[in-house]
């Protein structure tokens, strides 16, 4: 029942790759507007974070400039119009962004795999797998190059095809890629940095995936400790892991331990962020998704509604993680047997998901299996049968 979301927008594993938030030492006014835009939209300010990076593509010449500043900042705007859901605006940054950089350095340096990287994910988000596995393993071609097969880069690289990988269900290889990723890792930076704690996160997220509860466990726990120990007990990154500690929790029954772990890192989001940050959805979402699966909907409905009155705000209407809101707060308002209020959100979430997704994305498999359990119960068994067996198809991989 619901859906889940792991602690990062979007892509369900949190993506760790090269700086594609470059911050600079402000001496021009293009460094500060760059990074000003930059601060906002860490912080999800995403209206002042698009201003102040369109200034700086602004000051350092135009959108039309061949300037390697103009490809840091389109590079930084793609990433937020990726997150906010305008993945046409995303695209066309992202390849102007390439393209100015293909012709300043070449196409095989190093800095053009950040914005091929970005693209990749964003392919990914669209469901557009092969176009992002292409893009990524050019990256990591760049990469290992430029840099040799064992440098802290490379296993950023090797980490973004893993992430890919568990995408599309090809665990093996996922597991393959997010081991290498660990062992260059602590070979070149030591067991302990932020990229450490990412990866074992990751590999912890993908065992998740396979039921291997006691094997995620450990791993989420030790990133985990990486962050405690590099940041405090308070930190953001902090409630990354607490956020996919909970899930474990979730997934093996323990729903008031999930509680709590998602309320420690809700509070973390909040104090940090403020209280209207995207990441603060997340948890919320994922609060009402634990009470609702301990049959606790009506305290599951207050923590569903916040949760999706912040994703409309921050990301518009019309967002898949507005769309995963929309289709849990109508899971939720089905075992509170309000069907007619939750029928139309469970269209809505549809329509949002087709339109940015296509018909086929594995994001729409909770939805169509919450809408399908509230056809039978509203006594529309044939169309139940429709929604269902699309679902399915969608889960084997069919159309």
């Amino acid at each position: 029942m619901g859906k889940v979301i792991n602690a990062r927008l979007l892509f369900v594993l949190a993506l760790c790759f090269a700086p594609g938030l470059t911050i600079f030492s402000q001496t021009s006014a293009w460094e500060k507007d760059n990074n000003a835009g930059v601060a906002s939209l860490r912080k999800g300010d995403y209206a002042q974070a698009e201003q102040m990076l369109n200034s700086a593509i602004s000051v350092a010449g135009g959108i039309q400039a061949e300037d390697i500043r103009v490809a840091t900042s389109l590079n930084n705007l793609a990433l937020l119009y990726r997150e906010t859901g305008r993945y046409a605006d995303s695209e066309r940054h992202y390849l102007r962004a390439m393209e100015i950089l293909e012709r300043a350095r070449g196409a095989d340096v190093r800095s053009t795999a950040n914005p091929i990287d970005g693209l990749a994910i964003l392919y990914t988000d669209q469901g557009k797998f092969a176009d992002a596995e292409k893009l990524l393993l050019r990256a990591l071609s760049i990469r290992e190059k430029a840099l040799g097969d064992n440098h802290p880069d490379v296993a950023l690289s090797l980490n973004n095809l893993a992430q890919l990988y568990v995408a599309v269900g090809r665990y093996a290889q996922a597991e393959q890629f997010f081991e290498r990723a660990i062992t260059i890792q602590e070979r070149a930076d030591g067991a302990n940095t932020p990229n450490m704690a990412s990866f074992l996160d990751n590999l912890g997220l993908l065992y998740g995936k396979q039921n291997k509860f006691t094997e995620a466990g450990p791993l989420h726990y030790r990133a985990l400790e990486i962050r405690e120990k590099l940041y405090g007990p308070a930190h953001p990154d902090v409630a990354l892991s607490l956020n996919n500690m909970a899930r474990v929790s979730d997934e093996t029954g323990d729903y008031a331990a999930a509680v709590q772990l998602q309320t420690r890192a809700l509070r973390i989001w909040e104090k940090s962020f403020g209280p209207n940050h995207p990441k603060v959805a997340i948890a919320l979402n994922n609060i009402a998704m634990d009470y609702s699966r301990q049959g606790k909907a009506a305290l599951a409905e207050p923590y569903a509604r916040r949760a999706l009155a912040l994703w409309e705000k921050s990301l518009g209407q019309e967002h898949p993680n507005v769309a995963t809101g929309l289709g849990n707060l109508a899971d939720v308002l089905q075992e509170l047997r309000r069907y007619r209020e939750a029928e139309p959100l469970y269209r809505r979430a549809l329509a949002i998901q087709e339109k940015f997704l296509g018909r086929s994305h594995p994001e729409m498999v909770p939805v169509l299996e919450g809408y399908a359990r509230l056809l039978r119960r509203t006594r529309r068994a044939a169309d139940a049968v429709i929604l269902e067996a699309r679902a399915r198809a969608i889960s084997a991989g069919g159309n």
